[in-house]
């Protein structure tokens, strides 16, 4: 498991061994990060489900300017930590559980990175919660990767703009519907 591109290009990251952690495969990663090119650069990004933060630290290789990672696993958070500083960036680091975490933050995003394991079936709330309480900017975009076989979680406030199956893995891409 390695950056892709930008800045980190090539480093490799730790990666989860035989602890019950799914890291975004880098082909995935190439595919989420192709479509939105560099349009991370300088913006603030969430990476929801993190293991491993790869994603996250994708975006933070291509000039993202704040990342928040957050995962309720302990070894999670920790590889994340350790992830962070092989690279000598910065990110924050939040041990919680995903729905206790976006029902207290108050901040905006511009990208929301979720990665459920793909036996996760809260996606729907997920989108209701990030919904509600206004947690991604009215032009920012929720990457979600789920299953292949999954249905696909519609919400009344978001539009899928794009989707994708890669094998196993399934990709949509959400954004505020705006009148």
């Amino acid at each position: 498991m390695r950056i892709i591109a930008g800045s980190f290009k090539g480093t490799k990251l730790f990666s989860p061994g035989k602890a019950a952690i799914r890291p975004t495969l880098d082909r995935v990663r190439e595919y989420i990060f192709s479509c939105i090119a560099f349009e991370v650069q300088g913006k603030s990004v969430l990476d929801l489900f993190a293991g491993t933060g790869a994603l996250g630290l994708e975006a933070k290789s291509r000039g993202a300017k704040e990342v928040v990672f957050v995962d309720n696993s302990t070894y999670a958070t920790e590889l994340v930590g350790k992830n962070i500083s092989k690279l000598k960036t910065e990110g924050i680091v939040v041990r919680k559980h995903v729905i206790s975490f976006l029902q207290t933050v108050n901040s905006k995003f511009d990208y929301i990175f979720a990665d459920p394991p793909y036996t996760f079936d809260q996606f729907d709330k997920v989108l209701e919660i990030i919904a509600v309480n206004e947690i991604i900017d009215h032009d920012g975009m929720i990457i979600y990767e789920t299953g292949s076989r999954r249905s696909v979680t519609i919400n009344p406030d978001f539009e899928i703009i794009r989707q994708k199956k890669l094998g196993d893995t399934q990709i949509i891409f959400y954004q505020l519907k705006h009148d």
